[in-house]
């Protein structure tokens, strides 16, 4: 039994070190929008004039998150809500952290949403900072979802639904100036 015991924890030890990796990422260069997370995007839907990018987070996927784009944070919200199923559309609605961020294409919208299984966010970012791909942004524990919001027509978008991403590595999109 106490050999039971002694590999169970030291299995849970392995998940939990697995889980809460933070590896170093070196963004491109270039003014580029950049996922904010790792996972797969589940849309890119034009919604109230935004272009909304929805990236779903599954528990193997890193969940730290990076700064998008440059800009000065303008307010972090906490809104309340239910933890449905991250992949799920209703997910929009679930309990997440708001941050918009001031850029010089206008203001974008990071969003951090729990899951079924969630109830923490950590955001690394506060109201007056100034930000810069590269940096963490925040982490959601035991995952969910991110979505990018930014102003509709002012970027080409190009990750398509389905579509593996990395934070900090995969652009999402191309600013019009």
């Amino acid at each position: 039994m106490l050999l039971f015991i002694a590999i169970l924890i030291i299995l849970l030890e392995a998940f939990f070190l697995f889980f809460l990796r933070d590896p170093d990422r070196i963004p491109p260069e270039g003014d580029l929008f950049l996922c904010p997370a790792d996972g797969v995007v589940k849309g890119v839907v034009q919604e109230d004039g935004w272009d909304k990018i929805v990236i779903f987070m599954n528990p193997l996927n890193v969940h730290v998150q990076w700064v998008p784009y440059p800009g000065k944070v303008v307010s972090v919200e906490r809104v309340k809500g239910p933890a449905k199923a991250a992949h799920l559309t209703d997910a929009a609605k679930n309990c997440q952290v708001v941050t918009t961020i001031e850029t010089k294409i206008g203001r974008i919208i990071v969003k951090q949403i729990v899951g079924i299984l969630v109830r923490r966010i950590q955001t690394y970012v506060q109201p007056g900072s100034e930000i810069n791909p590269g940096h963490r942004f925040g982490r959601i524990i035991f995952g969910s979802r991110v979505e990018l919001w930014l102003p509709q027509g002012k970027a080409d978008i190009r990750v398509k639904k389905e579509q593996k991403v990395l934070a900090g590595k995969t652009v999402a999109a191309i600013p019009k100036l």
